[in-house]
């Protein structure tokens, strides 16, 4: 008996020391803890949301409903996408990956930021934003700006006798734009330098459109100044653009919290709602777009299915005019949209012919 007891003390120790070697040899090896899967996540997992409503400001003003900021985890590491949602005119949605996000200072409202560059059709768009906590809110401040690269960045001015020119085609005579350009358009190139001298459009590098006119006293007008006249200074709105160069095309646009603003004028500007329902919409902005050639200055293209929609717009917009030359292009132009409707006239193009301002 007292054998038995020897033997089963000796398996134990022996059990025991081996139990224990194997330990001190797994002394250096790595712990791992299955059940913590952050312990690689970036510091600002935090922030890893959808920003709009409160939680977003836009270049430092309140965000529109239909506006957000996602910020996800790239597949970079310690990276992140972000996408911007409805807050530039050229996209809808664009996606920025592989940004780097950095502790923003000492600051304790300002807990992190970020800068980053992405590219859309002949847009350059910058972005830079801060990540903090308001309370218990995590929110988002971004700042966007627009660099536009291409020839028709410039201060052009549309004057003289052949600012405008037309391209006519009919089905059974063919082209016959001789004729209609000496019956509309030198008529109404005549009408526009009866009353300015020049109009006068620049097409800013970080996207806006700034129009003006001199009048034939000299006196230099803008668009700003005519708005603010109608509205007692109560409104403006700026336009923006964008430009594709492939397809050869400029695309004209406003956001929409302006176009609300321009329909509940409608009663200031007539015929404003009629002009707005022709306009794309673009996700965050409604659009206008033309095509363009820059070539011997810039020449804007508004084709035949465009004048379809302008004219009934146009005529909504200007209201009574009792230039009699006025009205009677405004019913020959009438004339002209019946027979593209009716397949009478296969071509139609009016060209808006500027000049760079010297």
């Amino acid at each position: 008996m007292r054998k038995n007891y020897w033997l089963l003390f000796i398996l134990l120790f022996t059990v025991s020391f081996a139990v224990v070697s194997c330990s001190d040899d797994d002394d250096d090896a790595p712990i791992v803890n299955p059940t913590d899967p952050d312990d690689d996540d970036p510091e600002w997992i935090d922030f890893v949301k959808t920003y709009s409503g409160s939680s977003l400001e836009i270049d430092g003003e309140s965000s529109q409903s239909y506006q957000s900021v996602t910020i996800a985890e790239s597949s970079m590491i310690d990276r992140a996408d972000i996408t911007l949602k409805n807050i530039i005119p050229e996209t809808a949605s664009l996606k920025i990956t592989g940004i780097e996000i950095t502790e923003a200072g000492d600051n304790d409202n300002f807990e992190y930021e970020f800068s980053a560059t992405g590219k859309v059709l002949q847009t350059t768009v910058e972005i830079h934003g801060v990540l903090s906590t308001e309370g218990n809110t995590k929110v988002l401040d971004i700042t966007v700006a627009r660099e536009i690269d291409s020839d028709i960045v410039n201060t052009w001015v549309l004057g003289g006798n052949d600012l405008i020119s037309i391209y006519y085609v009919e089905a059974e005579n063919g082209d016959q734009s001789a004729m209609i350009n000496a019956m509309l358009a030198k008529p109404l190139n005549e009408l526009i330098a009866s009353r300015v001298d020049d109009v006068i459009i620049d097409f800013t590098e970080d996207g806006f459109i700034k129009v003006a006119w001199v009048d034939t006293d000299g006196n230099r007008v803008s668009l700003d100044d005519i708005l603010g006249d109608l509205t007692g200074g109560l409104f403006a709105f700026d336009i923006e653009y964008f430009v594709d160069e492939d397809n050869g095309e400029v695309t004209i646009a406003i956001s929409k919290d302006i176009s609300t603003l321009l329909s509940l004028a409608s009663a200031i500007l007539p015929g404003i709602g009629d002009v707005l329902d022709l306009l794309e919409d673009l996700g965050g902005y409604y659009g206008l777009t033309l095509g363009y050639v820059a070539e011997d200055g810039i020449t804007f293209t508004i084709n035949k299915e465009l004048v379809v929609e302008v004219v009934p717009a146009i005529l909504g917009f200007v209201g009574e005019v009792e230039d009699p030359q006025f009205q009677l292009m405004i019913m020959f132009l009438e004339s002209i949209v019946e027979q593209i409707q009716t397949g009478a006239v296969t071509d139609f193009d009016v060209n808006l012919h500027f000049t760079a301002e010297s």
